[in-house]
């Protein structure tokens, strides 16, 4: 990791080696299969680590909307100027079966958390059910990769 590579290059090698991971798509919600934070973060931290690259998130509020917002920043661990940001203002007109205003909120932060990282480093974790449908791939013959946890990941090559 000494090597002084932009936070671009960084993701570029990241997406890279992700290309043929498979993240465990272990939640279902709403006719489809997807992988939920702690999934995501199992299989890729190591290797955002691996290629130099941090994350953090934030919430903040909006004065102008009245409404919070979730924030989300990938960064070069070498260079803490290099940075990639995401927001996302949070709609508090939702509501959920079951759920009252601060569960809403709460999940509503947890999804806008696990869909910046996805987004911002390139990853599939859900079947992308807006598209029309599955575009078919080749089978691929796989292997198992652990992650930070220790649960195995599907690995294909």
């Amino acid at each position: 990791m000494s090597e002084n590579k932009s936070l671009l290059v960084r993701l570029n090698d990241f997406q890279a080696e992700m290309m043929n991971v498979e993240i465990i798509k272990s939640k279902q919600g709403f006719g489809y299969a997807y992988a939920d934070l702690p999934a995501v973060l199992d299989i890729s931290f190591p290797i955002m680590q691996k290629h130099g690259i941090g994350y953090f998130h934030l919430t903040d509020f909006d004065v102008s909307s009245n409404r919070n917002i979730v924030i989300t920043t990938l960064y070069n661990l070498e260079d803490d100027k290099d940075t990639m940001t995401s927001r996302s203002l949070i709609d508090g007109d939702v509501t959920l079966a079951k759920m009252n205003k601060f569960m809403v909120e709460g999940s509503a932060i947890t999804y806008f958390r696990r869909y910046h990282l996805t987004t911002m480093l390139g990853l599939t974790t859900d079947e992308d059910s807006d598209a029309g449908g599955k575009i078919p791939t080749k089978q691929k013959p796989g292997r198992s990769i652990e992650g930070a946890s220790g649960a195995a990941q599907k690995l294909t090559k």
